[in-house]
């Protein structure tokens, strides 16, 4: 009889997250030791595309910078808006901040409360300042000094020095 000979199989790939994750530990590695930053970045903008939320966030703010690529802040605005809607509060702060400015997007202070909201709600100090703000001005909210100041409290809380000074400039005790 003739022998059968099974048929060769290729190996399983990586699912996605674990093929996202060694791509964007490939890029800290050399970010570590110092090298070129436009490898670093093809390689975390490879992560990213392959769903790496971090990896996201740092494709964005190369973008952002020029750092490793050309400065375009339209693809920052496209990688923060990735990021942030996965859940990541830098990215979402970012994203505001890009919104309440017209950076590489259309200029939307109702956009940007709504992102600097999400962020300030899991703590960062950045964004419950700048929410502060918004509240404090009536920019793309009603107006409410109240809720600004709570804003405000919430950041100095955190350490955010700007916020301690705002509340300062208000008469009011952080």
């Amino acid at each position: 009889p003739i022998p059968t000979v099974k048929p060769m199989v290729a190996p399983t790939p990586l699912p996605a997250s674990d093929y996202a994750t060694s791509i964007f530990d490939e890029a800290i590695r050399l970010q570590e030791v110092g090298g070129p930053a436009e490898t670093i970045f093809s390689l975390y903008q490879r992560a990213a595309e392959a769903g790496h939320r971090e990896a996201q966030y740092e494709t964005a703010r190369a973008f952002r910078n020029g750092k490793g690529t050309v400065k375009d802040v339209a693809q920052a605005a496209r990688y923060y808006e990735m990021a942030a809607k996965r859940g990541h509060a830098d990215a979402q702060c970012s994203l505001g901040a890009f919104y309440y400015r017209g950076l590489g997007v259309e200029k939307s202070p109702e956009k940007a409360v709504e992102w600097f909201k999400k962020a300030a709600l899991q703590g960062d100090r950045a964004a419950q300042f700048n929410l502060g703000g918004c509240y404090l001005e009536g920019t793309g909210v009603t107006q409410d000094q109240m809720e600004a100041i709570k804003w405000y409290r919430a950041s100095a809380k955190n350490g955010y020095r700007r916020a301690t000074r705002a509340l300062k400039e208000l008469g009011i005790t952080p």
